[in-house]
């Protein structure tokens, strides 16, 4: 007998999927959580879409006969869609593949993807929201980030479509070490009416400083790590905002490496108590904005810039 096999992010493709199972009368199973017994049978299989992949198919393929993919997203459908995730991911011309539009639900998101989705969303209603023309020197300056953005995107793209195709697990961290310039004084965020062009800080002391990272594993990572597992075990704040420092340690942490030395480890510790820690302001695990420490916090904070200065100094420290 078929079965009709899932891999749902926020609840749209598992929706498909029960329903396609009510209709059709077949077993349902979400990717990872199929008993071993259908090992090697025919699939119908349904995966959310991400950069353009089908999440969870090469893990899907490997294990059984799939007679049918269907790939889930946010936009609407389009006569290219479903040729294009064949040739992307690859599948046999003997296959159908469908695509479905589905959505997104912010709230379900963890971790880096949510923080990802929250940044573009802002990026949308800003621009929804901006009705003066920007002027000359700013429109220049977005321009040209904007082709950064672009260049920067299709080397991604490059990188992640390379270690796709690879058998060996693979993770990598891509992060911006700070905004971009447009123009002095913030004026081009002033101008976008963005919580950065507020140089006192005052809504947001961290909104000048903050940058999106993004976290990304292939599907031989994703499947021995148990990735979306990890991510939740990082105790990660709802906003996914965390100081740079820690950035590292949340990485060997999301390894199963978390306690390959003292040091990261202590990072660890320190990420879930004070999150952000910034130019004399902190954030909580409650996300309670505050300029003073209660005399645990400001202990492991004394310990870190110690621990640090030893290190940066000598190199090693027991």
């Amino acid at each position: 007998m078929m079965i009709i096999v899932y891999k749902s992010n926020t609840g749209y493709t598992e929706q498909y999927a029960k329903l396609l199972s009510e209709q059709l009368g077949l077993p349902c199973y979400k990717l990872g959580s199929v008993p071993e017994c259908h090992k090697g049978r025919e699939v119908i299989f349904l995966g959310w879409l991400f950069a353009g992949n089908i999440v969870g198919y090469k893990a899907a393929a490997k294990k059984y006969a799939l007679r049918c993919v269907c790939g889930v997203g946010m936009g609407p459908p389009t006569p290219e869609m479903a040729p294009g995730l064949r040739e992307k991911m690859g599948v046999p011309a003997s296959v159908p593949v469908f695509y479905l539009q589905g959505g997104f639900d912010i709230n379900k998101l963890k971790g880096p993807m949510k923080l990802i989705m929250k940044v573009k969303c802002k990026e949308i209603a800003s621009r929804l929201n901006v009705r003066a023309e920007l002027s000359p020197e700013i429109q220049t300056a977005v321009n040209v980030y904007a082709e950064g953005i672009r260049d920067a995107n299709a080397l991604l793209r490059e990188l992640t479509d390379y270690y796709s195709s690879r058998e060996e697990p693979v993770l990598l961290v891509f992060f911006g070490d700070h905004l971009p310039y447009l123009g002095d004084n913030r004026q081009g965020y002033v101008e976008l009416g963005l919580p950065a062009g507020d140089a006192s800080g005052a809504e947001d002391p961290f909104a000048a400083y903050t940058a999106p990272f993004l976290i990304w594993c292939n599907e031989a990572g994703a499947e021995l790590l148990d990735f979306d597992s990890a991510i939740e075990a990082l105790d990660l704040p709802g906003d996914g905002r965390i100081s740079a420092c820690y950035l590292g340690a949340a990485v060997l942490e999301l390894t199963g490496r978390g306690e390959v030395s003292p040091w990261f480890a202590f990072l660890n510790e320190l990420r879930r108590e004070l999150p952000v820690i910034h130019n004399g302001a902190y954030l909580d695990a409650d996300g309670q904005l505050s300029f003073e420490l209660d005399a645990k916090q400001a202990e492991l904070v004394s310990k870190m810039r110690c621990w640090t200065y030893y290190k940066l100094k000598y190199g090693t420290v027991q």
